[in-house]
């Protein structure tokens, strides 16, 4: 069975309250990561961290969410989740913007038809 991103994160509301939360997302400048973060704004988390190695996308990501959501819901930081300095630096500046950080997403993922076909 499908679940979109909209099924998911309403059943998740159901069971959490978003409402004051911060959350970080790996992979959120696109795809269910993208969809994730308009739909956590949307049903009322504070404030999201979108870290992605793609910084137009990421950039992009931030200006869609200021227009739809206003200013200051949302930080785009550009990191490779792969390296253990720029992954811990996402979460740094998350607290350091937002005062502290209740829910990480790790989205984040790239596959490739060589690396599919080895497992």
């Amino acid at each position: 069975t499908f679940y979109s991103s909209t099924h998911c994160v309403s059943n998740v509301r159901r069971m959490f309250k978003l409402e004051g939360k911060v959350a970080l997302i790996t992979g959120g400048a696109s795809g269910i990561g993208l969809s994730t973060v308009k739909e956590l704004l949307a049903n009322g988390l504070k404030a999201i961290t979108v870290v992605d190695f793609n910084e137009t996308a990421g950039q992009r990501v931030i200006e869609e969410v200021t227009e739809e959501f206003g200013a200051n819901r949302a930080i785009f930081v550009k990191a490779d989740v792969g390296n253990v300095t720029e992954f811990r630096g996402a979460f740094e500046a998350t607290v350091e913007k937002f005062d502290n950080l209740d829910i990480v997403i790790n989205n984040a993922g790239i596959m490739n038809e060589i690396e599919w076909e080895k497992m």
